[in-house]
């Protein structure tokens, strides 16, 4: 399974860290339906080097199966690639076990006078067709078979095809993701094709004056001018791309009827490979590329050490207040980015790993006065009505909304934070301005979500390959984001 991660030369640390997390946490699958995963920019791509995948001339981009933008979401469950095809559904045989034993039933009647037509009744009252799929040949199968015989067949089959009932319920593997969508805002842009995206940031200097002019001393005080000026923020876009196979086989059995389970195994797939490129994005977002210049959270913001004691000691100690012991320094942070910000944001968004999660979530505040859990004190606090209110402007009232995710790429010891201490990231996307309210301040540009490419022909079925772009984090506001280590779990 060792390099289905193929990355440009520029991805390679990240490409290492890629294939360790879906190997260890996908292991099955990644054997099983994955082939090969790509990863880099347009540019990267040199002659015949498919890492990077540039996607060149109209006919590959304008033929594609499938291709999902931000605000636009498609269901997976269109993605299906059928081909008619005239196989029968049923394949009747017989195997060589029941050819001996109506032999030998036949010779044993013989020999006690018993033949003709009574003697073929008794040896057909002594078998029983049943039916069943077959995986080889991929068609459903019905045979005759010994009554009351030990065969290696499911119990479920000993009997007549038709007295057996079945249902369309699948009971599929769960599977978990990255929440980093949760900590920053995907936006689209005009063209998907693009290398490179830019975007503008607008900054001003200046004061106002008290004017002398009807005094008599001649006196005034003079005014800074007035200016404002413009800056350039670049995000260059990576192309992330699964390929996958689908059997010429399994086309051919999906179009028969009453097979639903190997439509629903193709559309499946699809679905998989999103959750692949989903992971990838999401390790991107939060820990970049930074060999390869691409910007994530962790290189806009430093990552401090929390110096307290950690979350889980706390939860297993034994204090009698270990809800407010856990959420007072957290309640603390966020309210010093608040000050730094001057109370300008209006929503916070928080990520921490599933060990500290547990702990906001399930210990008490107090074992004797207050029984709540830490997380119904912060949505408490974080519903705050209007600290300050500027000239109607309304500005510098503080939160009114938060989100707190259970991410499990803050987790310790993994590819992407081999540190045995966990992490917890905090963004301020939206912030009420006394110039004009901002939202989406820490950016995630996407060009496209997912994109199938038209599939292609192989000796052992048909490749399919699903692309998606994404570009580098803007966060053009300091202060916006805060990482902290070790708050929730330290070694």
């Amino acid at each position: 399974m060792s390099g289905f991660v193929q990355p440009s030369k520029p991805f390679g640390s990240f490409g290492e860290k890629a294939e360790s997390y879906l190997s260890s946490n996908f292991p099955n699958m990644v054997d099983s339906t994955i082939r090969n995963i790509h990863i880099g920019r347009n540019r990267d791509a040199a002659a015949g080097d498919r890492s990077g995948y540039r996607i060149t001339g109209s006919a590959a981009q304008a033929g594609g199966n499938y291709l999902e933008v931000p605000e636009k979401m498609l269901s997976t469950d269109l993605i299906k690639n059928r081909e008619i095809a005239g196989n029968p559904t049923f394949q009747s045989r017989v195997s060589d076990s029941v050819k001996q034993h109506i032999i030998q039933e036949k010779n044993r009647l013989a020999g006690l006078g018993i033949t003709g037509e009574d003697a073929d009744k008794r040896v057909r009252d002594s078998l029983e067709t049943i039916a069943h799929y077959d995986a080889a040949s991929g068609k459903y199968v019905a045979e005759p078979m010994v009554r009351r015989t030990l065969d290696a067949v499911m119990p479920s089959m000993a009997m007549p095809y038709w007295n057996v009932s079945y249902t369309n319920r699948v009971f599929k593997q769960p599977m978990i993701q990255g929440l980093a969508r949760n900590l920053v805002d995907v936006v689209g842009v005009p063209n998907v094709w693009a290398d490179v995206l830019v975007m503008f940031a607008e900054s001003f200097e200046g004061m106002a004056r008290i004017s002398g002019v009807a005094k008599t001393n001649g006196e005034h005080n003079d005014s800074a001018p007035v200016r404002n000026r413009f800056g350039q923020l670049v995000s260059e876009f990576v192309n992330i791309v699964v390929d996958y196979e689908a059997g010429y086989h399994e086309s051919i059995v999906s179009g028969q009827p009453g097979n639903f389970l190997t439509s629903m195994g193709i559309t499946d797939r699809d679905k998989y490979g999103r959750l692949m490129l989903e992971q990838l994005k999401n390790a991107l977002w939060l820990f970049g590329a930074p060999e390869a210049g691409f910007d994530g959270l962790s290189q806009l913001a430093p990552t401090d050490l929390y110096t307290g004691t950690p979350a889980n000691d706390i939860w297993t100690g034994l204090s009698t207040t270990k809800g407010a012991d856990i959420v007072e320094d957290l309640i603390t942070m966020v309210g010093n980015m608040q000050e730094d910000l001057s109370f300008l944001p209006t929503s916070v968004r928080i990520n921490v790993s599933p060990t500290l999660y547990k702990t906001l979530k399930w210990s008490m505040q107090s074992h004797v006065y207050n029984p709540s859990n830490p997380m119904s004190v912060i949505a408490s606090g974080f519903k705050d009505s209007e600290i300050l209110q500027a000239n109607g402007a309304g500005f510098g009232k503080g939160l009114d909304s938060f989100t707190l995710v259970s991410d499990p790429f803050c987790m310790p010891n993994t590819p992407w934070n081999p540190n045995p201490s966990d992490l917890m990231f905090i963004t301020f996307p939206t912030v009420k301005s006394a110039m004009e309210d901002m939202d989406s301040l820490v950016v995630a540009p996407v060009p496209i979500e997912n994109f199938v490419l038209p599939n292609y022909p192989q000796r052992d079925g048909l490749q399919r390959t699903m692309l998606s772009r994404l570009g580098s984090i803007i966060a053009p506001v300091d202060g916006t984001i805060k990482i902290i280590r070790g708050y929730g779990i330290q070694s």
